[in-house]
């Protein structure tokens, strides 16, 4: 039988009751404000809002499984200094140190330092001022890609090129400084100028079945 032990009332109404292993304590108009049963504690705001605060500490909010935040509109995280958050230890395998996913936020810079990164948007725009990419390898697929820049500097040691068509247009010049040139055309090799000038510095030799000039 449930025992029913005699209730706490304050001034204005607001009241705390003990049933059983139930602690539960209601305000002046009846509402549920703190319940504690079977080792779970409830706390909720009806009306107006919830503050979890320490004037001079820190508040830690410790979980043993999940902590799940859920809003019906906005979540806002404000830091003066900085915020930090990672997800898994870091994990020490002889030489080699294997840390999770962690996300830096202060007043300068942001850092994300992961294993993976997956990100998916329907459309993304970054802009920046000066931004830098350090990558072993780098796959891009994409129907199509534009790129408009003012100067364009590749530097390699090896590249290749491989298309249906491709189409050069230059209004200025074209310079090319080759150390060797190979063409291996399989059909039809044309060149269209208005004018034409080909130097040599030693032989020039021009091999085929038939030759035609003029």
């Amino acid at each position: 039988m449930e025992t029913v032990t005699p209730v706490l009332r304050t001034g204005d109404g607001a009241r705390a009751e003990v049933r059983g292993d139930t602690i539960e304590v209601f305000d002046p108009r009846g509402r549920l404000l703190i319940r504690y049963r079977d080792g779970g504690l409830e706390v909720s705001s009806t009306e107006g809002d919830l503050l979890l605060g320490s004037a001079t500490g820190r508040v830690r909010v410790s979980a043993a499984t999940d902590f799940v935040v859920e809003a019906n509109r906005d979540v806002q995280l404000d830091a003066t200094r900085s915020l930090r958050a990672s997800a898994g230890p870091a994990i020490e395998t002889g030489d080699e140190a294997r840390a999770g996913s962690r996300l830096t936020l202060d007043p300068r810079r942001a850092v994300l330092a992961t294993p993976a990164l997956d990100l998916r948007a329907r459309k993304a725009t970054v802009a920046a001022g000066e931004a830098t990419i350090l990558a072993r390898t780098i796959q891009t697929s994409a129907t199509r890609i534009a790129t408009t820049v003012e100067e364009l500097e590749i530097t390699a040691g090896h590249v290749v090129e491989r298309a249906r068509d491709v189409v050069e247009e230059v209004t200025g010049v074209l310079t090319s400084r080759v150390g060797r040139v190979r063409a291996l055309v399989k059909g039809v090799y044309s060149l269209r100028t208005k004018r034409t000038e080909l130097k040599s510095t030693d032989d020039t030799a021009i091999d085929g079945r038939r030759v035609l000039l003029g």
